[in-house]
């Protein structure tokens, strides 16, 4: 009986060191994870600062064009208009 009660101790307590084992596996993993989880986090952090850089960046040259095309416009319909006074002065003139 007390040969019994040894092995019945000694499975137990195996059994016990087996489930501190994984027990300590799972809280190493849960760390690595939140690690992990952290580093993912400020990755998206950075990802989305710099997708906002290149949004304004892009915004700025959309505007740098259409005030650039309007003032090509308005500089070709200033000569279009200065030529057709000086056709009509031509007209008038000779």
């Amino acid at each position: 009986m007390a040969s019994e009660a040894q092995n019945k101790y000694e499975r137990e307590l195996m059994l016990h060191a087996a489930d501190v084992e994984a027990l300590q596996a799972i809280k190493e993993q849960v760390s690595k994870n939140a690690t992990v989880r952290q580093q993912l986090e400020e990755a998206a952090r950075k990802a989305e600062s710099e997708l906002l850089e290149c949004k304004a960046s892009w915004e700025e040259r959309e505007r740098m064009i259409k005030v650039s095309l309007f003032l090509w416009f308005h500089c070709f319909f200033s000569i279009t208009s200065l030529h057709r006074i000086q056709s009509l002065n031509i007209f008038v003139v000779g």
